[in-house]
């Protein structure tokens, strides 16, 4: 099954355009139905009772004595049956057992998940705590005042940052992307971030943390440092990022653009094409967080969206006094370095399953 499931990152995934995060948890996946196999001694696909190996991947404790979430769960168990209708393709079996297989319910409107205080905010910022590094920071903070997620900081480049006009701001590919198309969307800085506006400390980061996983595991390691709740984590930062600009809209007296987090934020937004006047008129939060189609195609200076971009994440300057390990001096704090290369062999990622 492992030798398939290479087979399957090298040819299927490439198709659907799978980042290597995606591909990662394939791997991992089957590998977690392989042990499973192996524990209870199960040496064909036709003895597998996949309701029960679904049980068992519910119930199952982590090392923290924590049990996954059913939203968690659900994708495992989706995962598994896409790289089992590849199987069924190639004529490995001839039924996928995961093809009828049921979710478990989720009540979307409850989580376990919450934004962080301002409080929690300024200690995370404080810089105080045991091996605090600069970028680290520098990277939660570009987060939190930019509404980006963790992999989009990671896919920036020289040409995400355009700075030669009057109004600064981040052009992001973002995450969520449609079939065969590459959507950006075009977030302005905010002078909180005056010192970052460039993409040279970007570079150094990612000379030190390979992909986005590393990268997200430093993140919220710094975050753990701080505070020890598992109901928090660095993809909250987007969630703090949007409150601050609709409770600022409400105060300053912009109702009409209050509730619209999700275009800022990057997720797909069907358009009608009658109602696109109100929805840049109303919606203009989610634009800039993502949820949503830019209409900017590459111009900023010509966004329908630009002034009233510009005119929410003033909401940001809620944050103006958080940020205390700016004022650290630079030999009392420490710094990301950039480690040793090692003489490996270039194997694909598909080589590294378990």
């Amino acid at each position: 099954m492992k030798t398939i499931c290479n087979k399957f990152i090298e040819r299927e995934c490439d198709k659907r355009r799978y980042t290597q995060e995606t591909m990662q948890r394939y791997i991992k996946d089957v590998n977690r139905l392989i042990e499973y196999m192996e524990e209870n001694k199960i040496y064909k696909i036709e003895e597998l009772d996949v309701d029960e190996f679904q049980n068992h991947i519910f119930t199952k404790k982590d090392a923290k004595g924590k049990t996954i979430s059913r939203k968690t769960l659900n994708n495992i168990i989706s995962r598994l049956r896409i790289f089992f209708n590849y199987i069924v393709l190639i004529k490995q079996v001839n039924n996928n057992p995961f093809e009828k297989l049921s979710n478990y319910k989720v009540d979307k409107n409850t989580t376990d998940k919450r934004n962080f205080t301002l409080e929690e905010l300024k200690k995370i910022f404080s810089g105080k705590y045991d091996n605090a590094r600069k970028e680290i920071l520098d990277c939660l903070r570009f987060l939190l005042l930019t509404g980006i997620r963790t992999e989009e900081f990671y896919n920036l480049n020289k040409d995400s940052f355009c700075t030669d006009c009057n109004h600064p701001f981040l052009k992001v590919k973002t995450a969520k992307q449609g079939d065969g198309n590459v959507f950006y969307r075009n977030v302005p800085l905010h002078p909180l971030l005056k010192d970052l506006y460039k993409h040279s400390w970007v570079a150094k980061i990612k000379k030190v943390y390979s992909n986005k996983g590393t990268l997200s595991k430093a993140l919220n390691a710094e975050i753990d440092k701080v505070i020890k709740d598992n109901t928090v984590s660095v993809h909250r930062l987007r969630g703090n990022f949007a409150n601050a600009i609709d409770e600022w809209l409400v105060v300053a007296g912009f109702k009409d653009y209050v509730g619209t987090d999700k275009k800022l934020l990057g997720h797909s937004e069907n358009l009608k094409k009658d109602d696109i006047e109100d929805q840049v008129k109303h919606k203009i939060t989610k634009t800039i967080l993502g949820y949503a189609p830019d209409m900017t195609h590459g111009t900023y200076a010509k966004s329908e969206y630009m002034d009233a971009k510009i005119l929410a994440i003033q909401g940001l300057g809620a944050f103006k006094n958080i940020f205390e390990y700016l004022n650290i001096p630079k030999n009392q704090i420490g710094y990301v370095k950039p480690r040793k290369s090692r003489k490996t062999k270039n194997k694909p990622i598909a080589m590294i399953a378990k």
